[in-house]
C-alpha cells in the first residue's frame, strides 16, 4: 500500500496497488490499466466515535493537549521521550526511551516494525522499533545495540480484541491487527487491515464486518520518506530524511529491513523546477571516510523545466535484506521550487 498527502496521480505505482490519502483518509484501488479510480472514503458516513488506542505520534517538541486522541503515544524525537497514553485530553509526564548512555547520531531516526524483538544488525542509530506482535517500542538504538522494549498495551488506554487483533484509533477510521476482525472490534464505519494476510475489510455494517475483505498483495512493508523543504544551493546533497539534505560524501542511509519484490522510487515538487532535479538511489557500504556509494542504475528519475512528479521501481532481487539506502538529489542549479519530498518504499 502506498500512501501520501494529496491523491495519487497516474505516475505513481503499479498496477495492483492501493494507495493512501493520510490527510482525507480517501482509499484508491487497485490501480488498473495505469489509472487510479475514484477513492473511496475510509471516514465513515457515519461512524460513531470508538475507542481509542495506541495510535504513535512523533515531532520535535513535547505534545501540546491539543494533539491526539485519548489513547494515543506520542514520541518526542529530539529528546527520545515517550508520552501516553493520553487520557482525559491530557499527556502524562514523558518517559525517557532507550540507554541513558548511549548517543545516538544525527542519522536515524527511522521507525520500523516486524514481528520479534529486533536484532541488532536490523537498522541504524537513531532508530526506532515496534514489534506488532506484541505491541512493544524500541529505541533509539545507540552504540549498535537495541535497548529494552517499553510496552504499549501493558498500560491503561491500551485497546486489544478479536483474533490477534489490536484496535488503533477512532470510530470511522482504519484498524488493524494479525488475523481477520471479530465482531466485537471498532464501530460501524471502520476499516479493518489484517498485516498478515494483507487484506482491507469493511466498512463495519450494522455492527459485523464483512466475511471477505480485498487482498492487498502488494502491501508496502517499509516506507523512507526523505523531505527537502527549501530550496537547495546547485549541487549534489544526501536526503536526510529530517528535513534537510547534506553535502556528499556521507554515510547516511536506511536499512532495509525485508527482501523487497519490487522497490519504488517517487518524488515530488511543490512548485515547478527550473533546470533538472536528479534523484537517485544508492548502496552504501562503509562508513566515514571509508564509505562507498554504489548506484542503483535502474532506480533513478528526473524532474525538469516546468515538470513536478517522476518515479521510478526495480523488481525483485534488486535490493535485498540488510542493504542501507541513500537517497541523493542533483541540483544543476540554484533554484527555489518550493521543497521538494521523496519516498522510497519496499515492497514485501
Amino acid at each position: 500500500m502506498l500512501s501520501g498527502t494529496t491523491d495519487p496521480r497516474p505516475e505513481i505505482g503499479e498496477d495492483g496497488d492501493y494507495y493512501l490519502n493520510t490527510v482525507t483518509w480517501m482509499m484508491f484501488g487497485p490501480k488498473a490499466n495505469g489509472a487510479w479510480p475514484a477513492g473511496v472514503s475510509l471516514a465513515g458516513p457515519g461512524g460513531n466515535t470508538g475507542a481509542a488506542g495506541n495510535t504513535i505520534l512523533s515531532g520535535s517538541v513535547d505534545p501540546t493537549d491539543s494533539v491526539g486522541n485519548n489513547g494515543d503515544y506520542y514520541i518526542n524525537t529530539s529528546t527520545s521521550t515517550l508520552f501516553g497514553p493520553k487520557a482525559n485530553g491530557t499527556w502524562p509526564a514523558g518517559v525517557p526511551l532507550g540507554s541513558a548512555t548511549g548517543t545516538p547520531p544525527p542519522s536515524g531516526g527511522t521507525v520500523l516494525s516486524g514481528t520479534g524483538a529486533p536484532d541488532n544488525g536490523l537498522g541504524s542509530n537513531g532508530d526506532y522499533y515496534l514489534d506488532t506482535s506484541t505491541w512493544t517500542l524500541y529505541g533509539p538504538k545507540a552504540d549498535g545495540v537495541w535497548p529494552a522494549g517499553v510496552s504499549l498495551v501493558s498500560q491503561p488506554g491500551g485497546g486489544t480484541g478479536g483474533t490477534g487483533g489490536t484496535t488503533v484509533g477512532n470510530g470511522g477510521h482504519v484498524l488493524y491487527g494479525s488475523g481477520a476482525p471479530t465482531d466485537d472490534i471498532g464501530v460501524n464505519g471502520d476499516f479493518y487491515f489484517d498485516t498478515t494476510t494483507w487484506t482491507m475489510y469493511g466498512p463495519k455494517q450494522d455492527g459485523k464486518w464483512p466475511t471477505t475483505g480485498v487482498t492487498m498483495a502488494s502491501g508496502t512493508v517499509y516506507n523512507g520518506n526523505f523531505n527537502v523543504p527549501d530550496s537547495l544551493s546547485r549541487g549534489r546533497y544526501a536526503m536526510t530524511g529530517a528535513g534537510g539534505a547534506v553535502p556528499l560524501p556521507s554515510d547516511f542511509g536506511v536499512v532495509i529491513p525485508y527482501d523487497c519484490t519490487r522497490v519504488t522510487l517517487t518524488a515530488s515538487t511543490l512548485g515547478k523546477v527550473q533546470g533538472t532535479l536528479d534523484i537517485s538511489v544508492h548502496k552504501v557500504t562503509g562508513s566515514g571516510a571509508s564509505v562507498m556509494l554504489a548506484p542503483v542504475n535502474a532506480l533513478s528519475c528526473k524532474i525538469t523545466n516546468g515538470q513536478q512528479h517522476c518515479s521510478e521501481a526495480v523488481p525483485v532481487g534488486t535490493i535485498t535484506h540488510g542493504d542501507k539506502l541513500q537517497v541523493q538529489v542533483d541540483n544543476n542549479q540554484a533554484t527555489d521550487w518550493g521543497g521538494l519530498a521523496v519516498n522510497l518504499a519496499c515492497v514485501k
